[in-house]
């Protein structure tokens, strides 16, 4: 253990709970890339949580959404 205050959440795809999202300080999105990012149609949630000064660390081909909005 650390002793670092953390807690950690793990959901399969995008979390179906909003209030689990907007209650994170940092989101990181391990996906597939392109056609089956899991923040597919959530560009516009995930501006706001950036705005917000929240945290977002994106792993392996999440780095490569195939939605322009994304980009």
């Amino acid at each position: 253990m650390t002793g670092l205050p953390l807690k950690v959440e793990v959901s399969q795809g995008w979390p179906q709970d909003a209030a689990q999202v907007a209650a994170a300080d940092t989101l990181v999105i391990y996906s597939a890339g392109e056609g089956g990012h899991a923040a597919k149609g959530h560009a516009a949630e995930l501006r706001q949580r950036l705005a917000a000064g929240k945290g977002l660390a994106v792993i392996h081909y999440a780095l490569e959404p195939a939605d322009p909005e994304m980009a």
